[in-house]
Formats: C-alpha cells, structure tokens, sequence
C-alpha cells in the first residue's frame, strides 16, 4: 500500500494496561517469584512505552507523511537494553535517559526485562508472542565474560563467537533472523560485514493472533482509501457489524480490536474530520495515551479496515542521537564494561518490521539490531599511485623499490 500512512498501533494490553562458537554456559540465576504485571509496569513499561512514543514520533517527521511506518518499540528497547549492560560514564546515563531507565540500577533493569519477557510470552495462550535475542561477537574480541553473562542470563540471548570476514558470516546471522521470525524477516545484515566489526547485538520479535471475532471474508469488499499524499487507492476493507471498544475525543475516534483471550489488541485510532496524522502524533504523550487507553467503552459499531500487508526498515542512528543519546555513537562512548582494551562505539542501529492483516488476524515480526564498531578506526585504502620498497629491517638494505600507476593482475 504505497503510500499510506499507517496509524494503526498495536497496543500490547500487557503492557499498557499494556555455526559458529557457543561461550561457556553460565550458572543460572536464582528463581524468582511470580510475575507481577504491576511492578513490570510501574518500573519499566511506563518509561518504554515514553520512549516508544518519542521514537514513533520522530520517525514519522523524518519520513513525511506519505510513508507508512511500523515500529517495534519493544525490539528496540530489548537491543538497546542487553547494549546497556555494556555502557558506562556518560554514554550509560543518556542510554538510561533516553530509554527510561533513569532510577533503576543494572540488576533492577535487568530483571524487569526479564519478567517482562516471561509476562509477555505467557499472558495469552491463544495468542503466539515470542521474542529472541542473540549477540555475535567477532572472532579474537575482548569480550568481557561479565557482560556475556549478564544477557545470557536475563535476556536469553545466544551468544556466538563468530568469524565476520568470512563468506558463511552474514548467512548465518540472517538465518537465525529468518528463524526466530518465522521468515517473516529473512535479512537484517547486509554483505559484505566491515571485517573490523566488533559486535551484533540482536533482538527479534514475533506476533501472531487470531482475532478474538474474526472477520466474514464475505463482507470485505474494495473501498477507497485516501493516502497521506492526497491521492485515493481502491484496497479490500474487512466489515464487522457489532460491539466493539470504541473511544472518541475532539482529535480522533478509537476502536480496540482483541486477539485470542484478550491479552493483547490492535487499537486504531483514527483522526477527525480536520485533523492530520500528524497533528495527532504530536498529542501523543505517555499521558495523553494513558488517558485515551482507560476511555473505551463497549459500543454497538460498524467497522471498516483495510487488508494490508507492510514491510518497513529504517536505520536509527540519527533518531536516537537526537534523542538524546548522541555520545554512544560517537568516539567518546564508553562500552568498557562490553569489551577489554578496545574502544568501541554503536555504529548503527538497524531495525525491520513486517506486518501482515487480514480476515483472520494479524501477523507481525521486528528485528533490532545494534552494530558495533571500533571508535578510532583508520583507513588506510591504497587507491591511487603510491610507493612500495621491500626491504631488509635490521640492516636497513633496500633490496626493491617502486612506484605503482597502474596496477595489474594477470589472474594466476
């Protein structure tokens, strides 16, 4: 659907009301208690879901409002999340601050994520909700064994030790992408990898549920939509004639459409007659969509939605520096707690989505994945005339000398 602004935002009501070298294996950490969805909240999703909206927000105006654009605010947080654990000085407190982090310690971050992913994964049986992560570390890296620990142990992650310059590299990263997202995403690294890379770190997650009223493939028949950039494209719409949640507000109307056995829903707000997409973005605060979350009432309701299917990508670099966290991409990042006797920065943060709706439900993936890079890398390219000797060191004898114009290869 090119050129279509999405403006449907799947609300995970859990949250908001919501081959390659294996490391040692190490020891497990102490069971703990039963998840509790309100402390998950009240210590971490409150803060993600502010940076969620920030980033959303965002991405939008560097996109226009002609592009659809579908995010994973849960997959960046996780990616970003395990690259904490490597942080330190002020790259660590901006990270903190930008991902919401502020006034909770390592071990209480760590945790939360922990139980959120074990609350998420399990809330609803009728729903599938998985998540993945995984880092890669170059082949001869320092990596420090604390934090190889620290997101094995609470984030699950697979951790390879992996050989970034040869050919079998990329296809083994992407397969595991492809895997952990049914190959809903079958790509995040593209050849070839800069062999001074000194890490990935991966997160990667998949949704798929049934609608708790599906759809009657029946009454879906073509209707116009009226684009972002003004033009009309005829796309199938899926009609439902019943009680919904429904909310309304002087910015927009709302629906909430449950999967399964309610844990999670698909919410569509819908901007009034006069106002933008955009100009609704830009209420979109933590309180604000708290407010609008807790207004649904059940409501007799005719609806129409389109069938669509979206593939987004984009890189989040510039976003996040400007965001906040500028200094964890720059040479003055501190990830001493990442890797030894190496400065390293985050060179890119990569991130993919796939979404799928129709009759039936919806199917949806997200892949983050966070590059790192030495911060004082020099090139050193020979592409143009240069000088070449072979010589003798200890006694300093010149034994060829030459100048190269014009390069040559005979093929043997």
């Amino acid at each position: 659907m090119t050129g279509m602004r999405l403006v449907a935002v799947m609300v995970l009501a859990g949250l908001l009301c919501l081959h390659c070298s294996k490391t040692t294996e190490p020891s497990k950490p102490t069971p703990t208690p039963p998840v509790d969805p309100a402390v998950v909240k009240k210590q971490l999703v409150t803060s993600s879901n502010r940076f969620g909206l920030s980033l959303f927000a965002a991405l939008t105006t560097q996109e226009g409002p002609a592009k659809n654009v579908f995010i994973s605010p849960l997959s960046v947080s996780y990616a970003l999340a395990m690259t904490y654990n490597g942080a330190a000085g002020l790259t660590a407190e901006q990270m903190a601050q930008v991902l919401g982090f502020e006034g909770l310690s390592l071990a209480d971050m760590n945790q939360c994520f922990h139980d959120l992913t074990e609350y998420l994964t399990t809330v609803d049986q009728f729903t599938t909700f998985e998540i993945a992560n995984s880092l890669w570390c170059g082949k001869g890296i320092p990596t420090k064994q604390s934090f190889i620990d620290l997101n094995r142990i609470w984030f699950d992650a697979e951790v390879n030790t992996i050989d970034f310059s040869a050919l079998y590299a990329v296809d083994t990263i992407n397969h595991w992408v492809a895997e952990a997202t049914h190959d809903k995403i079958t790509e995040i690294i593209t050849p070839p990898i800069d062999p001074a890379t000194v890490m990935f770190l991966i997160n990667a997650i998949y949704f798929k549920g049934d609608w708790t009223h599906p759809f009657d493939t029946a009454m879906t028949v073509n209707g116009q939509f009226h684009c972002g950039d003004g033009s009309d494209v005829t796309i199938p719409m899926m009609n439902k004639d019943t009680l919904f949640f429904v909310a309304y507000n002087d910015l927009f109307e709302a629906i909430d459409l449950p999967y399964g056995k309610h844990g999670y829903s698909m919410t569509i707000l819908l901007p009034r007659e006069g106002v933008t997409v955009d100009q609704l973005i830009a209420q979109m605060t933590p309180e604000n969509w708290a407010t609008w979350m807790g207004a649904f009432i059940e409501w007799q309701t005719f609806f129409g939605m389109p069938k669509l299917t979206v593939e987004y990508d984009a890189s989040l670099k510039g976003v996040l520096a400007a965001l906040g966290m500028s200094v964890a991409f720059s040479d003055q990042a501190d990830f001493s707690n990442m890797v030894d006797s190496l400065s390293v920065c985050i060179d890119d943060v990569l991130h993919k989505t796939y979404l799928r709706v129709d009759e039936k439900g919806t199917e949806a993936a997200a892949v983050t994945a966070v590059v790192i890079m030495p911060t004082c890398l020099d090139y050193f390219i020979v592409n143009r005339p240069y000088i070449m000797a072979i010589r003798e060191k200890e006694s300093g004898t010149i034994v060829f000398l030459g100048r190269i114009a014009a390069p040559e290869w005979d093929g043997d």
